[in-house]
Order: structure tokens, then C-alpha cells, then sequence
């Protein structure tokens, strides 16, 4: 596999070279366009609606839409002007507490890979796991700044990719904005819902859920090939219309199931 990344960890006067790869393992299906006349994959063309015709590469210039109808257009070198410099150095401001951050600002994982730099990235390792502690810092990938924190997971220093403050929309502004006003709850429906969620209290195990539509459409492609075309239709049971009938036909539900299994 190949690095995505590769530079020096530094902080304070200590350097640690590493290379980067991506934590997360690409699984989703590529589709295709395809001509069902002659099974051809298409292309997408670059097409002009005022000019009402195709145009090429060199005639193609970036804008940013500053009202209607109307765009700033920016040269390729202004662009190339403003990109950070690439400095190949993940730079650590100080170390946090990782469950101090809002986990919605997670972005991207990679994992840090020593690049011939085992003993101090195995020091590092032991002295954040005793000290319980996260690296929070920025590093330039592909031409842009991210802030990033690192952490031991796995006995390997992860990192992690955070989206900046104005990337995250706030739900209850979103809310207030669609002006929807939310309803006060009832509080036998309130804790009718507390007895829904005392029954369905688990732990957490990850290894449950896997990627049904993912592995639905693979079999479908399967029995395509071996020439088994039909696909079944899944029914769904009724919906229950009414808040508090759903509230107390789930608890009766569950407490049917729980009686069942002891």
C-alpha cells in the first residue's frame, strides 16, 4: 500500500519521522454508467449551455459564485498563490484531553506508521497512553491545512482529521432557521420512551452491523451472472400511525422478548 503521506511528527525539538495511510477501507460499490445498447461505459462532457456547444480543457477557468448569476473568476496561479505550503510536518501545538472533543468535528482517520523511527514513536506511544493524553496540531495534506489531533489506539498513533467550527452546522440553529418549533413532550410518553431504552440497553458491539445494501446488491450481481434474475421484494410490517401506540406496542415488544429468552 502506498503512503499518502510522509513527513517528521515534531514537537518541541523532537522529531519523529512517520508515514500516513488511510484508516478506512474503501467498500462501497463503484457504479457505472453504461449505454444498455452496447454495454460502453459513457462519458460526461464539458458542455457550454450559452455557447451551446462542448468545450475543451484550456477554455475552463474556476469561479466563485457571488450572486446570482454571478461568479469571480480566479486564475489557476492566484489559486496556486494561496495554497499552504507543503511542509511535510505534522506541527503539535499541545496535548488535550481527547474526549474533549465534540466528536462531530471528526473527520478523516490515517494511521501514523514509523518511517524508520521505531524507538521514539514506541517512547511517544507509552508516555501519551500513561499520561491519557491526545496531541491536538494541523498538517498540510494535498495542498490543504487541516487541524488534526493524534492519539494511541491499537497500540499505533492514529490521527485524526477535524473539520473547522464553520464546516459543522449547529442542529438547533438549523432547526430554529426551517422554523419548526419543537412540541413539549408528554411526560407519560416521556417515560414510556425510558422504558424503551432501559430494555434496549447493551453493550456495544460493532461487529454486528455490516453493510446489507452493499451486500444485497453483490448477490443480486451474482445471480446476474449465473443467469438467476429474479429479485425478491422485501415487505415491510405496517406502520403504527399513532406516538403513544408505537411507545407502548414497543415496550410490550420487548418485554414479550425478554420473557421469551429467559
Amino acid at each position: 500500500m502506498k503512503a499518502l503521506w510522509s513527513g517528521n511528527l515534531v514537537i518541541g525539538f523532537i522529531t519523529v519521522p512517520v508515514k500516513m495511510y488511510p484508516m478506512e477501507k474503501e467498500s462501497k460499490i463503484d457504479f457505472r454508467l453504461i449505454h444498455r445498447k452496447c454495454g460502453t461505459p459513457i462519458k460526461h462532457k464539458k458542455w457550454c449551455p450559452t455557447c451551446n456547444r462542448e468545450v475543451s480543457e484550456n477554455e475552463l477557468v474556476r469561479g466563485v459564485k457571488v450572486g446570482k448569476d454571478e461568479y469571480v473568476i480566479l486564475e489557476d496561479e492566484e489559486l496556486e498563490a494561496m495554497k499552504p505550503k507543503t511542509t511535510h510536518r505534522i506541527e503539535i501545538d499541545g496535548f488535550i484531553n481527547l474526549f474533549d472533543i465534540d466528536p462531530h468535528f471528526f473527520n478523516n482517520h490515517y494511521v501514523l506508521v514509523p518511517n524508520k523511527s521505531e524507538k521514539s514513536y514506541s517512547v511517544l506511544i507509552e508516555a501519551m497512553k500513561e499520561k491519557s493524553k491526545a496531541a491536538i496540531g494541523r498538517v498540510v495534506i494535498r495542498g490543504r491545512e487541516f487541524p488534526v489531533v493524534i492519539y494511541v489506539y491499537d497500540d499505533s498513533l492514529v490521527l485524526t482529521t477535524l473539520y473547522y467550527p464553520e464546516e459543522i452546522e449547529k442542529p438547533k440553529s438549523l432547526i430554529n432557521g426551517l422554523g419548526i418549533e419543537l412540541v413539549p413532550a408528554d411526560r407519560k410518553e416521556i417515560d414510556l420512551a425510558k422504558m424503551i431504552i432501559e430494555e434496549m440497553t447493551t453493550k456495544l458491539d460493532l461487529e454486528r452491523y455490516q453493510d446489507r445494501y452493499r451486500e444485497a446488491i453483490m448477490d443480486l450481481v451474482k445471480r446476474k451472472m449465473s443467469g438467476e434474475l429474479e429479485v425478491e421484494e422485501e415487505i415491510s410490517d405496517e406502520e403504527v400511525k399513532n406516538l403513544m401506540d408505537a411507545l407502548e406496542a414497543t415496550v410490550k415488544a420487548l418485554k414479550k422478548k425478554k420473557k421469551v429468552s429467559s
